[in-house]
């Protein structure tokens, strides 16, 4: 690199670091939308729907009055995190988490999700819970980061999955129909039917 651009470089870099720290809560927002797609406007709602906040779930029969025009979204809350006890997973006097989901604290209250079953899914298999799960509120079932088979497909090719007849016999179908997503007795996870 040349000195030039080192300079120039760590000109912009500063400059950046003093208008976010220095500047208004609007001039920060300027300067990220200008180095930034998809800043959300400023007091803007998360798209995505989780809450900082430990609250009880959004019922459809909540409605703010003030609001009456938006559409209600109903959120599916972790239990402890409805309840309020975070010390079930946080340490009470730091705030910090009493151990990882690698480290295996998701199975502290979760155990039974890998037991008996002879192939795990990758992150089941290292406790990677949080690969597909939000430890706190989504606006998805089993508080699941993405809906049906959007989630399969973060990881999983979609054109490879379907490929052959099988899969194209089941087009439209959630994978987890068939497919255990923590894991199962053969390689493919195939839930257990019975007669």
């Amino acid at each position: 690199m040349t000195t030039k651009r080192f300079i120039l470089a760590a000109f912009l870099v500063t400059t950046t670091g003093y208008l976010l720290v220095a500047c208004s809560s609007a001039t920060k927002h300027r300067v990220l939308v200008f180095f930034f797609d998809g800043v959300p406007d400023i007091g803007a709602e998360p798209t995505v729907g989780y809450s900082t906040a430990a609250q009880s779930p959004l019922s459809t029969e909540e409605l703010d009055d003030s609001k009456e025009s938006r559409p209600i979204r109903v959120v599916y809350t972790h239990s402890p995190f409805a309840q309020g006890k975070c010390t079930a997973c946080h340490n009470l006097t730091t705030g910090t988490l009493m151990r990882s989901a690698q480290e295996g604290l998701c199975r502290t209250c979760h155990e039974g999700i890998t037991s008996e079953k002879t192939y795990l899914h990758g992150p089941v298999a290292v406790n990677d819970c949080l690969t597909c799960h939000h430890p706190h509120q989504s606006p998805f079932p089993s508080v699941l980061l993405a809906d049906g088979n959007d989630m399969c497909f973060h990881c999983h090719d979609g054109d490879d999955l379907t490929e052959g007849i099988h899969h194209e016999l089941l087009e439209g179908k959630r994978c987890i129909a068939c497919h255990d997503p923590h894991g199962g007795d053969d390689r493919f996870f195939l839930q257990r039917r019975t007669p």
